[in-house]
C-alpha cells in the first residue's frame, strides 16, 4: 500500500497516504512514543523525529527516510548514499536534548509550510514540560534509516560496508547501532 518511490508525507499542501514517510508514521504509531514528530523540510533534524518517556529515562529516535530510484527493492548503491549521509550528519543533534527541542519548537512555530502542525502525537505544551523533565532522566538516541528500496536479500557486500561504516559512525557518538528498515 505504499508507492516507494513517493518519499515525502507532505507535499504540495497535501498528506500523501501512501508516501514512505507516512507509512513509518503509521508504523510509529502502533508503539509507545510519547511525541511523533513530521521535522521533514530543508534543516530538518530528522525526517521523523519520535520520542519515548519513561519513568527515568527519555528514547529519541531520529529517522531518515528515503524513496526509493527503482520500482521494486533491489540493490541500488545510490539509494544507500543520501539516507546514509543524513544520518551521519543528524548525530549532531544528539549532543543536547535542549537544542533539540528548541529546533523543534521553532519548527512547528515559525516553519509550518502550510501544515497545521508537525506534530502527530504530543503538543508543544507536551514539548516543553519534557523539556523541563528531561533534567532529571537518563537520554538515550537511536538514528535509524528507513529505505524501502533497499533489498537484504543478496545484499552486496559494498552496500554491507556503507551501512557497517554509518553504523560504527552513528554507535561512537550514540552508543546505539543505526537501526535499519529494508524491504523483504
Amino acid at each position: 500500500d505504499i508507492d516507494i518511490s513517493k518519499e515525502s508525507r507532505w507535499k504540495d499542501g497535501g498528506i500523501r497516504p501512501d508516501s514512505v514517510q507516512q507509512r513509518m508514521i503509521e508504523h510509529l504509531e502502533e508503539g509507545p512514543a510519547t511525541f511523533i514528530i513530521d521535522d521533514d523540510d530543508t534543516g530538518e533534524s530528522a525526517d521523523i523525529v519520535a520520542i519515548e518517556e519513561e519513568d527515568e529515562r527519555i528514547i529519541v529516535y531520529l529517522w531518515h527516510c528515503k524513496y526509493s530510484s527503482g520500482g521494486a527493492a533491489g540493490n541500488r548503491v545510490s539509494d544507500l548514499y543520501e539516507v546514509c549521509g543524513q544520518a551521519q550528519k543528524s548525530v549532531k543533534w544528539t549532543w543536547s536534548l535542549r537544542t533539540l527541542i528548541k529546533h523543534l519548537i521553532n519548527r512547528e512555530t515559525k516553519h509550518a509550510r502550510g501544515r497545521d502542525t508537525r506534530f502527530i502525537r504530543g503538543s508543544l505544551a507536551e514539548l516543553a514540560t519534557l523539556r523541563k523533565a528531561a533534567r532529571r532522566k537518563f537520554i538515550d538516541y537511536k538514528v535509524g534509516i528507513v529505505q524501502p528500496g533497499l533489498s537484504k536479500a543478496g545484499m552486496p557486500v559494498e552496500h554491507l560496508a556503507i551501512l557497517g561504516s554509518t553504523s560504527a559512525f552513528v554507535q561512537c557518538i550514540t552508543d546505539s547501532p543505526l537501526a535499519v528498515i529494508a524491504a523483504d
